[in-house]
């Protein structure tokens, strides 16, 4: 029906009639309506009000097209992260760190479904496809973007879970000839890091903070140090996987990148660790008998040079004067971790780097107790893995120290 034939009627009533006939998501045009009624344009705004109506009922169905996958796809991810512990492992097999990730998993479900709007997301990206409304400001984080960094993040922790559901700590003591003070040592300092990193998320998850207002290196690096973290434990507590069975599922989705940057901020901080992380891993190719021992010595020693590197002696005797912060008049690695996290407000972020690095060594102590004996019982697919965690981690410092 043509305006001109409404004109009796053209009102602020007759706007309301025809807002009602529209999905919400759509009022958008009423804008362009408003301005258009202003220029008494009937036959114009006739025409032109067909025309909104027309690609808005267009655009609804380019919405419906997007929001029902999309809202498939984020429930069934919710619906894993949630998951009963019961369903994943017997309750005999259960370790402290099993359901401490599980207990991460929970929290960053509740962000996922707390702040995300599948049919908001739906509404902006059909919408920048077909241009009705203007693009994104170049300030403003799309929520599909973000959608899509929660998304990851719950992804890569579901996969880390997984992993931890094969790992018994009483398997570790029972395949290999180590010590009982080291063993007990790396249950323990495992055990923390997954508690710090399930602190880490269940903070986000109370705090109500979007995950998208924090540097990415808080939020984006800890699943990915949890994922390698459990993905060294399950290597070692199962030395033969089954057939075929990748150390990492995920690892291409982010061992490029790791690598792609790592040797240029290693560089950055000393150009001869470039030389000593090479060496590492050429000489576990290396027919060398004592490989594995070069290999654990070479790895230790790196991420003492990056961490002295990322955080010279004078620089934090000059930020604390705290005795507590020294051994021997030299910071202490606890020292040092706090002042590579000092501009980062988030506690348990903190928390979470400290227990990472003390988690990973006490790998490498296990590994080289090992291999320093006649008959090793590591393998170099183990090795290998040892390799790739180190790797992580000593990115995750690098990346840490370049926003300090």
């Amino acid at each position: 029906m043509s305006l001109k034939t409404l004109a009796g009627f053209y009102d602020d009533d007759w706007i309301r009639k025809l807002k009602d006939s529209i999905t919400p998501q759509n009022y958008a045009i009423f804008d362009e309506i408003e301005r258009l009624k202003k220029m008494h344009d009937y036959g114009g705004l006739s025409n032109h009000i067909e025309e909104l109506l027309r690609n808005s009922r267009e655009h609804d169905e380019m919405i419906k097209r997007y929001a029902q996958p999309l809202s498939d796809s984020v429930q069934s991810l919710i619906a894993s992260l949630r998951m009963p512990v019961s369903d994943f492992v017997a309750l005999e097999q259960r370790s402290a760190s099993y359901s401490a990730i599980h207990s991460a998993n929970a929290a960053i479900a509740d962000i996922i479904d707390q702040r995300t709007n599948i049919e908001k997301i739906a509404y902006q990206t059909a919408t920048e496809i077909s241009a009705i409304t203007s693009a994104f400001k170049n300030s403003d984080i799309p929520d599909i973007a973000r959608l899509n960094q929660y998304s990851a993040i719950g992804e890569i922790s579901l996969a880390a879970q997984t992993m931890m559901a094969d790992v018994n700590f009483a398997d570790i003591r029972s395949a290999y000839a180590i010590s009982s003070k080291h063993l007990s040592a790396l249950e323990y300092c495992f055990r923390g890091f997954t508690e710090s990193y399930s602190g880490l998320y269940r903070e986000i998850q109370t705090s109500k903070i979007d995950i998208s207002s924090l540097d990415w290196f808080v939020t984006e690096l800890p699943p990915i140090e949890i994922y390698t973290g459990a993905g060294l434990a399950r290597v070692i507590a199962r030395p033969i996987p089954a057939e075929g069975e990748p150390a990492f599922p995920f690892e291409q989705d982010f061992v490029a990148d790791i690598e792609g940057s790592f040797e240029e901020m290693l560089g950055k901080t000393n150009p001869s660790l470039v030389k000593m992380w090479r060496g590492a891993k050429l000489s576990l190719k290396s027919g060398n008998p004592d490989r594995f021992r070069h290999v654990t010595v070479s790895l230790r020693e790196l991420i003492t040079q990056v961490l002295y590197g990322i955080t010279p002696d004078e620089a934090v005797s000059v930020w604390t004067s705290d005795p507590k912060h020294f051994h021997n008049g030299r910071p202490t690695r606890a020292a040092r971790l706090l002042f590579a996290c000092r501009n980062i407000n988030n506690g348990p972020f903190v928390s979470f780097v400290k227990s990472d690095v003390k988690a990973h060594l006490s790998f490498i102590d296990v590994f080289q107790e090992g291999t320093h004996k006649p008959d090793s019982s590591f393998t170099e697919e183990q090795m290998e893995v040892l390799i790739v965690r180190t790797e992580t981690l000593l990115r995750f410092l690098l990346v840490l120290s370049t926003k300090n």
